[in-house]
């Protein structure tokens, strides 16, 4: 009975988090909904829009990033940088260089493309 308890509660825990993520990328993709969005602008004129949600600030229970970059690649990772700042803080300068600096950025942080 408590092993059933456990994995209802990891299903709804991934279950929660899928669910913020569908609604961010509808978000970044439609402009629809009502999160906080950051765009990332990068020195090529190119950008990436960003959504966190981050369990420290928010009680959310889960922390999660989606990105959309400006030629409509979107990439997910379920990290926790304690809002924007800390994503920010954690761009190297190299980082925010052009769009194929950027993308290879989020894979060395363990981004997934979606």
């Amino acid at each position: 009975m408590m092993i059933a308890a456990v994995g209802v509660s990891i299903y709804n825990h991934g279950s929660r988090e899928r669910q913020f993520l569908e609604r961010a990328f509808v978000q970044l993709s439609l402009g629809q909904g009502s999160e906080p969005v950051s765009v990332i602008g990068l020195k090529s004129g190119e950008t990436a829009a960003v959504i966190l949600e981050h369990d420290c600030c928010s009680g959310a229970g889960f922390d999660a990033v989606a990105v959309r970059t400006s030629d409509g690649q979107e990439f997910y990772a379920t990290r926790n940088y304690c809002g924007i700042e800390g994503f920010y803080g954690s761009l190297k300068e190299d980082a925010v260089r052009d769009l194929p600096h950027f993308i290879a950025f989020l894979g060395t942080q363990g981004y997934q493309k979606r």
